[in-house]
């Protein structure tokens, strides 16, 4: 395409007008060239213009802090006390033993993965002090299944005494057990929680009694 082309293309060159009027003065190839240029700057200054503007980033936005607050699916707990009394100090703790763990299994029968704590409440009460004077002694157990985030923990209080009973001459002593029980059962909701239990079946080996006090896990039920 020449200039003449391109002129006419642009629009500066009408039909029955001179070359001379449309690319003035003389309308030659100089003139030409000139024309097509403020034509040119004249289409550009109608273009409006455009602007760019670097939008400021965005601040990080902080993660939402997570809930502290243990939560729990489901929760449940009681405080029981089991007695049992006979002539032979070991039938009682037997029959005691048993009749503690069987309310706890009754309690677990809804998790089955925590069982095994009554097993082991049945073998810690036997081994308690029975035939001690002291009047006070405790024992605490935990269990926590991390797939289902449900765990247990009681606390086991050991009360003995003796009675004497005589007819005549002849005497006899009863011997009379009696365990309270703290349970509780629950199921972990958040994080929180999970951790809560992960920290008891960590701390089980050592002063767990005290450890259950200073986290009032009893509390609601006043012990």
């Amino acid at each position: 395409m020449d200039l003449k082309d391109l002129a006419e293309a642009e629009g500066l060159k009408h039909a029955g007008v001179g070359w001379p009027t449309c690319c003035p003065p003389d309308g030659n190839k100089g003139d030409i060239v000139k024309a097509l240029l403020r034509h040119s700057q004249k289409n550009q200054a109608k273009e409006p213009a455009v602007v760019y503007v670097e939008a400021p980033v965005a601040a990080p936005v902080a993660a939402a802090k997570e809930d502290e607050t243990a939560h729990w699916a489901s929760a449940s707990s009681d405080t029981f006390e089991k007695e049992e009394s006979s002539k032979d100090l070991k039938i009682a703790i037997h029959a005691l033993a048993k009749a503690a763990s069987d309310v706890v299994r009754m309690y677990l029968c809804d998790f089955t993965a925590l069982l095994s704590i009554a097993d082991t409440m049945e073998k810690q009460t036997l081994t308690m002090a029975w035939s001690s004077e002291s009047s006070k002694e405790e024992k605490a157990l935990v269990a926590y299944d991390e797939e289902t985030g449900a765990y247990c923990v009681l606390k086991m209080s050991r009360q003995t005494s003796s009675k004497d009973v005589g007819v005549g001459i002849i005497s006899s002593s009863t011997k009379k057990v009696k365990l309270k029980v703290n349970f509780k059962c629950a199921v972990a909701k958040n994080q929180a929680a999970r951790d809560m239990c992960q920290e008891l079946m960590d701390k089980a080996a050592g002063d767990l009694v005290g450890l259950l006090e200073k986290m009032t896990i009893f509390e609601a039920e006043g012990n």
